[in-house]
């Protein structure tokens, strides 16, 4: 039993170590090959690609090799499999001036069969060992137990039995009459008392240490969650970055055109009721424009046009003069004075206007005989500015609430999804927090911006940032 157990033991370390040299080796297939897969995706030399993963699946361990490629589809090299015990996936990309360019995946899988038939010849090797070894350390115990006393070895069992972790230690002695220096059965009594002395202080020590050592498993995994976090901040960015360079391109150059065709019009209408027309269509090119111009400007963040502002005079100001309420929408403002921030007005403008058309849109959603109400609210306490607006729309479910931030989604059926996470990272970047609650379908929602009072001890310390 004793030999199968060590064999046990030591097949499954060999087994694990194994598993650790296939991890390791699909490491190296990303380290040492992929550079090459991504200039051959990059140049669209699919057959060099082809070649490439061909040679990697002749490797030890690595049953299959599957690379997806947007241009080509998917290649793939070594037999089907049902499934594998190790799967790796490395994204393949390519950064060029500045701008990263996802060309495809590449997937490794390793059905462990080499490792299990490594394992089973090392089986009978290990057993026949270890077999030998327990023979010989069971000859040497029952050798020890035959010259030591029956009853002497009852109490010492006795006494390790009752050896209480946490308490002081009683030492062990034993009634006898003939007792030598060098007796076998005194040795292991000074043993027993030994080894329960150090159980007793190896006792206290791993208290202490547990404790510890939870304390440091707590900070690393509070540590972790930061990465994360930062992890996704970073990857949401370089995602809002590739749109933004992809819509400025796209409708920048087309928008300049449009808007002198417009002028052109303009200036050739003889019409009042044309040039209505020509200046509606004028403005939306506006609006476009601004659209483009604020994502640009989300790449560019700094606090070189941040000011101290008073909130409630400019979000009058702003419904007085820059928003459009939609024929039945009604809009009710309760807005406290003497509430300071210092913030970049053009980040805010934008906000406030993607807030605003996401409620003018929730409660143009609904039945026409419904209210339509929009409630603007501000308020300050000790955590600083509390912006609220709350709309009677169609509300959201529990699945859009989840996704609200999230880049690219979107329930309706324009737009691309950008305008709250735009909004969220925004706020977050002038010192606030942006939330939407809802109660559910048909329950309206609530938008939340919570930002920082003004201080001149932030201001001066941002001006000389």
């Amino acid at each position: 039993m004793l030999a199968l157990l060590i064999t046990a033991f030591d097949l499954n370390a060999f087994y694990r170590q194994g598993i650790s040299k296939i991890e390791h080796l699909h490491a190296n297939v990303e380290l040492v090959h992929s550079d090459s897969l991504v200039e051959h995706l990059w140049s669209l030399n699919d057959r060099a690609a082809q070649g490439v993963i061909d040679g990697l699946v002749r490797l030890d361990y690595i049953d299959r090799i599957e690379l997806r490629w947007e241009e080509a589809g998917e290649m793939a090299a070594g037999a089907p499999l049902q499934s594998a015990e190790v799967e790796s996936v490395f994204f393949l990309g390519k950064t060029r001036v500045g701008q990263q360019y996802p060309l495809g995946e590449l997937r490794v899988y390793s059905t462990l069969t080499v490792l299990q038939n490594e394992v089973m010849s090392e089986l009978w090797q290990k057993l026949l060992l270890n077999l030998l070894q327990a023979l010989i350390v069971s000859g040497v115990v029952l050798y020890c137990f035959h010259r030591l006393a029956t009853v002497h070895l009852h109490a010492i069992a006795l006494h390790a039995d009752s050896l209480v972790l946490g308490q002081s230690y009683k030492s062990l002695t034993l009634d006898r009459s003939i007792k030598l220096a060098d007796d076998d059965l005194q040795s292991l009594v000074n043993a027993i008392n030994g080894m329960g002395c150090r159980l007793q202080r190896e006792f206290l020590n791993t208290k202490q240490k547990k404790i510890e050592l939870e304390k440091q498993v707590n900070e690393r995994t509070k540590h972790l969650a930061d990465a994360n976090q930062k992890l996704l901040e970073k990857s949401r960015l370089i995602t809002i970055g590739s749109l933004v360079a992809m819509v400025a391109h796209e409708l920048r150059n087309p928008l300049g055109s449009i808007k002198a065709s417009v002028n052109l019009l303009h200036l050739r209408a003889s019409n009042a009721d044309d040039r209505k027309v020509i200046e509606r269509i004028d403005r939306s090119i506006e609006r476009c424009d601004q659209t483009v111009e604020q994502l640009r400007q989300m790449g560019n963040k700094s606090v070189e046009h941040w000011d101290v502002i008073e909130l409630g005079p400019w979000l009058r100001e702003y419904v007085g003069s820059k928003l459009l309420l939609n024929q039945g929408n009604e809009l009710r403002c309760e807005l406290a004075d003497d509430v300071r921030v210092f913030v970049d007005q053009f980040q805010l403008d934008m906000v406030v206007r993607n807030l605003f058309e996401n409620a003018q849109h929730a409660v143009e959603a609904r039945a026409e005989h419904a209210q339509r109400l929009i409630v603007l609210q501000l308020e300050s306490d000790e955590q600083g500015a509390l912006l609220r607006l709350r709309d009677t729309g169609v509300g959201l479910n529990e699945l859009t609430l989840k996704r609200a931030f999230d880049p690219l989604y979107t329930t309706k059926q324009y737009g691309f999804g950008m305008g709250l996470s735009l909004s969220k990272n925004l706020i977050e970047f002038l010192g606030g927090k942006l939330t939407i609650t809802s109660e559910g379908s048909h329950k309206g929602a609530v938008a939340e911006v919570r930002l920082p009072l003004a201080k001149e001890v932030q201001k001066k310390k941002i001006a000389h940032a």
